[in-house]
């Protein structure tokens, strides 16, 4: 990944996500795969550049006048490491200085109550909205409390990763 132009252009981003999972499919045993979202920003289109491998919807929190929307970013490939010959698509997203990037895994998302009760997208989204329009120091704060209250003293059965990021 880091010897490859992946960034230089929308086709070679997708023929190294490409590369990535066929190089996955000859190692791994075909019962193991991978999620993947990987991007850049190139600030003079102010465009958030991506192809997401099978991850969860990130999501852009951005303001629109003086309402705040979300807009997710939606898979763009199906996973690493199971399906030789997959493809995937580059999308570019427009961004604004200010706006906030959420990307998690699974595990956050599928975080459970002991009746098996799914957190879900929605408990994630109102919890970035409950940030309003405060940074992404903030943003974590509304969300990882947010997650630990709802499960309460039931374990995490997967791993709990978050990146928020802001842009500027």
């Amino acid at each position: 990944m880091r010897s490859s132009p992946w960034a230089d252009s929308a086709t070679n981003h997708e023929r190294e996500s490409a590369r990535l999972n066929e190089l996955l499919c000859e190692k791994s045993s075909g019962a193991r795969f991978a999620s993947m979202f990987w991007g850049y920003y190139d600030s003079p289109t102010r465009q958030l550049c991506y192809v997401n491998a099978g991850h969860c919807p990130g999501a852009a929190r951005r303001r629109a006048g003086r309402r705040i929307e979300i807009t997710r970013l939606p898979a763009t490939g199906t996973v690493l490491g199971l399906m030789p010959g997959s493809t995937y698509q580059q999308v570019a997203c427009d961004v604004r200085p200010g706006d906030v990037l959420v990307l998690y895994s699974d595990g956050l998302v599928e975080a459970a109550t002991s009746a098996d009760e799914e957190y879900g997208e929605g408990r994630l989204r109102e919890a970035v909205m409950a940030a309003g329009r405060a940074g992404p120091e903030h943003v974590r704060d509304e969300i990882l409390p947010s997650v630990g209250a709802f499960v309460g003293a039931t374990a995490f059965r997967d791993d709990l990763t978050l990146v928020v990021a802001k842009l500027a």
